[in-house]
């Protein structure tokens, strides 16, 4: 990856067929081990556009996402502008094969200007373009159709959520979260639903477990709070817990439905968007609308002019 264009280029087609023979993540682990890391600016530069290459030749699916996320912020850093560019390349095609949630919670950590510059470079990306792989594994079963017509690539449907590597999220609460919530003191209250939310934030994907517990003493402050930030924060951990563990919430998620139905009352701004956040990210991976219509029909009923508004 050091030479001239024809022997990179020969290189990295040779780099692509090992992939296609064996696995893209046997190819992956050998750069980041010693290419992407290499004191040597072309190696360096030439091994992140190689991960670029793989990702398109075999698709997210079999794309070691988790490998990739717990280093490629680093790689932003340092002189190489050759490397930067590529690495900046490597987050926009992430988001073209749907992983854009994934890889804007990763980038929290960046400095401003280079989010600013990767976001204007995903506002390019055309969402009615979806790739497909170039190239299928050796391993992989080959589907044509009757008559062997058609051999272009099947489109590839797949979730890149499914790659991530599930997180704990309450082996991280506390006693002293549960005492704080439920604190008299409402700047505790505030303190630990921040504590929750920011915990949150943090995992992209939540391990499965018995949240029943913590869905009912967020439950309740949501319903009887009457600080703003308290509640706002709890709705968007709410909106967390939805996108984080997905259908796997879809029981605990009814539990909240009628009361952020309910508390559309509020006359915050601020208050309101979260709760339609919430409440959209519960629709969105959890349960239908058919699972809540009896909530909404209830609620419709108020006498409360906002109520109906923020129903439609």
């Amino acid at each position: 990856l050091n030479g001239r264009t024809k022997t990179v280029n020969l290189s990295i087609e040779a780099l692509l067929l090992i992939a296609e023979i064996d696995h893209p993540k046997i190819v992956i682990e050998s750069l980041l081990e010693v290419g992407v890391d290499s004191n040597t600016t072309k190696i360096a530069a030439n091994s992140v556009f190689v991960v670029i290459r793989l990702l398109q030749t075999f698709g997210l699916k079999y794309f070691p996402l988790n490998d990739i996320l717990k280093v490629y912020l680093e790689w932003f850093e340092g002189r190489n502008t050759d490397k930067r560019e590529h690495v900046l390349n490597l987050s926009v095609e992430l988001c073209k094969w749907g992983a854009t949630s994934i890889v804007r919670k990763s980038m929290k950590s960046l400095r401003s200007a280079t989010k600013k510059m990767i976001e204007s470079k995903i506002e390019m990306i055309d969402p009615s373009v979806s790739p497909n792989p170039e190239r299928k594994l050796r391993t992989e079963e080959v589907n044509f159709s009757n008559n062997n017509e058609d051999m272009s690539p099947e489109k590839e449907e797949f979730d890149p959520f499914s790659l991530l590597e599930s997180q704990s999220l309450l082996d991280k609460l506390d006693d002293s979260f549960y005492t704080g919530i439920e604190s008299s003191n409402w700047k505790e209250r505030k303190s630990q639903a921040m504590h929750l939310f920011n915990v949150l934030e943090s995992i992209e994907k939540l391990e499965n477990g018995d949240y029943n517990f913590l869905v009912g003493v967020l439950c309740k402050r949501l319903k009887a709070d009457a600080n703003v930030f308290v509640v706002t924060y709890i709705a968007r951990s709410v909106t967390q817990l939805a996108s984080g563990l997905r259908l796997n919430f879809s029981s605990c998620a009814k539990r909240f439905i009628p009361i952020i139905l309910g508390k559309f009352k509020e006359k915050k701004r601020s208050v309101v968007d979260a709760l339609h956040e919430a409440l959209f990210a519960i629709h969105s991976y959890c349960i239908n609308v058919v699972d809540f219509i009896d909530d909404i029909a209830e609620i419709a009923k108020s006498n409360v002019p906002s109520v109906k508004l923020e129903l439609i």
